[in-house]
């Protein structure tokens, strides 16, 4: 079986377990330990796969760190999201749950594949110093803390109703504090900078031999994310939020999937 083909195939199982989360069929702590971990075991084969063993583990590590190291000043030495907040349990690492470690790797690394393949689709490949401007870097930095953020913006309202954490004070959007997503966009963008500044002065020395369909699973990841996250949204009646998310989460995954499309029909065309 090919690297693709596996990848697709616990995506697969990914689409399921999250089908049965929406339709109220998924329970339990089994359940929910599949939910969180199977996406993070799922993209640490991607990452190792697609950027090298090496390269692909040092950055989800550092995602999951910054994320980590980020939650847990903010818990014990004051916010850096914009307000108090708490989690139901203090089981994890420092009072941060692992669950939530593993989702700020997941939810890095999703956000910086989908520029990347914006990129790919179009027929260019990542900056680096002898091609690129320097510049073009922090562009696709700012872009990563945007496709971030637009999770959050999705995500914790619907989380805090789902009594995944509290706000102490709550806040202005949905009942969470605009600042802690600030917070997310800045913790997003010290991931991915130091990520793509080493892309940058040390190219990867040849493009991932994995097939073009499987640089596409943390895309469809990120739509099937913001698709959970909007029947979240309806389950809530925050219909202005599903509004939101949608435009922030789902079109884009949605546009980079099409160019995609757009991208293997011009291929086969160019080689028929």
């Amino acid at each position: 079986m090919t690297k693709a083909k596996v990848l697709w195939l616990l995506f697969g199982l990914q689409i399921v377990l999250t089908l049965c989360g929406i339709a109220g069929l998924g329970k339990g702590a089994v359940f929910d330990l599949a939910v969180t971990y199977l996406p993070l075991a799922l993209l640490v084969l991607h990452a190792c796969w697609v950027l090298t063993v090496r390269r692909g583990l040092a950055f989800i590590l550092l995602a999951a760190f910054v994320g980590w190291a980020a939650e847990a000043i903010s818990l014990h030495y004051g916010t850096l999201f914009g307000g108090e907040y708490r989690y139901p349990t203090q089981a994890g690492l420092f009072g941060v749950p692992f669950a939530i470690i593993a989702y700020w790797a997941i939810f890095i690394y999703s956000g910086y594949w989908l520029v990347t393949t914006f990129r790919y689709w179009l027929g260019k490949k990542k900056p680096d110093y002898k091609q690129s401007s320097l510049a073009l870097v922090f562009l696709l930095v700012l872009a990563d803390g945007l496709a971030v953020t637009a999770i959050d913006l999705f995500m914790d309202p619907i989380s805090v109703r789902g009594g995944s954490w509290s706000w102490t004070h709550g806040g202005a959007y949905f009942g969470v504090p605009v600042g802690n997503f600030v917070g997310w966009f800045f913790v997003a963008v010290a991931a991915t900078s130091v990520f793509r500044l080493f892309e940058y002065y040390w190219p990867q020395p040849a493009e991932p031999h994995i097939g073009r369909s499987a640089l596409l699973v943390p895309v469809i990841g990120y739509l099937l994310v913001g698709l959970d996250f909007f029947a979240g949204a309806l389950g809530f009646g925050l219909l202005p939020l599903a509004a939101i998310g949608t435009a922030i989460v789902i079109v884009p995954a949605a546009v980079n999937v099409a160019l995609y499309v757009r991208s293997k029909s011009a291929a086969v065309h160019k080689h028929q």
